[in-house]
């Protein structure tokens, strides 16, 4: 894994992250491994909306699709371990804490996928994979809607059914 701060330059974190460079640039420096610890009020609030907004589509499809599962889990075992807002709590309160590291993350994989291009063409590259999208939010909100549906089809047909 390439070591941020002689690895990397500015120039690609300000084109990969866009909005709020200069927090993400300061933290980052700041925290060498790989997984650290640094508290995001952003991602802890919104937690799989802050991860679309950052462009991290599989980590906010994981967040949202977790609980869900563990919600429909529950209907068919009768488990009283098996707690889908734990997991959500738990999920939540991860996002908080290794948010700004996750997407770290994300940056130096595309980074790193970023040393092939071409100078030209590297900037809209990393723009491209990273900064910021509307879209991720909306997404992931529709997506949200039919986490907490679903379960609750399956229990009241469940019941109708029994």
């Amino acid at each position: 894994m390439a070591d941020y701060a002689t690895d990397l330059n500015a120039h690609d974190v300000a084109a990969f992250v866009s909005k709020n460079y200069a927090y993400y640039d300061a933290v980052w420096i700041k925290h060498q491994k790989p997984l650290f610890a640094n508290w995001n009020w952003a991602s802890f609030f919104f937690n799989a909306y802050w991860l679309g907004y950052r462009k991290m589509h599989r980590e906010a499809l994981l967040s949202i699709a977790l609980p869900s599962a563990f919600a429909v889990l529950a209907l068919f075992l009768p488990l009283p371990l098996i707690n889908h807002q734990a997991v959500r709590a738990v999920i939540v309160f991860s996002l908080g804490f290794y948010g700004d590291a996750l997407y770290r993350k994300k940056f130096i994989r595309v980074a790193q996928a970023a040393q092939v291009i071409p100078d030209a063409e590297r900037k809209a590259f990393l723009a491209k994979r990273g900064g910021t999208s509307v879209s991720g939010v909306v997404v992931c909100v529709a997506l949200d809607i039919i986490g907490m549906v679903i379960p609750m089809v399956l229990a009241n047909w469940m019941a109708y059914i029994s």
